[in-house]
């Protein structure tokens, strides 16, 4: 009698269980939504193509990279353990030296955040408007101003 009465109790609360998980899962991400710009003192960027690293310290470029990755909505990927390798590695400081939040970019429309890749939400649609791209290319036309 017990048994008829706990079986669908936890089939229920199971069923709950993966449906939360599952809206969690596909709700769009967004990067740095706790941040403002103005409490960063810069970011350090390190190029994993040619090993270069640089800091980027003038406001207006802060500005620009923090509102760009605030702006870009993000959905979850698969899993990225045992993957290696990436483009760009980049460290936000706080005006008290304490790191606010580390970020790898792979690709223009692509984050790694252990343990999941991120992807712009319209990646591989062909859409190429500037508040679904993550700063890639600023990114690269920015190293030549910082690398002395």
């Amino acid at each position: 009698m017990i048994k008829k009465r706990v079986l669908p109790i936890v089939g229920c609360a199971i069923m709950a269980l993966v449906l939360i998980l599952w809206v969690v899962y596909c709700l769009p991400k967004t990067f740095l939504s706790r941040v403002d710009a103005a409490d960063v003192q810069c970011i350090r960027v390190f190029d994993s193509s040619d090993g270069s690293s640089f800091v980027i310290d003038e406001r207006e470029d802060i500005n620009a990279i923090v509102t760009r990755l605030q702006k870009t909505k993000m959905k979850r990927g698969k899993l990225s353990s045992n993957y290696d390798g990436f483009r760009f590695s980049l460290t936000f400081v706080g005006q008290d030296g304490e790191v606010l939040e580390t970020l790898i970019l792979n690709s223009a429309d692509t984050i790694r955040k252990d343990p999941f890749f991120y992807e712009t939400k319209d990646a591989g649609r062909g859409l190429d408007t500037d508040d679904e791209k993550l700063p890639f290319s600023e990114l690269e036309s920015m190293k030549g101003k910082y690398v002395k």
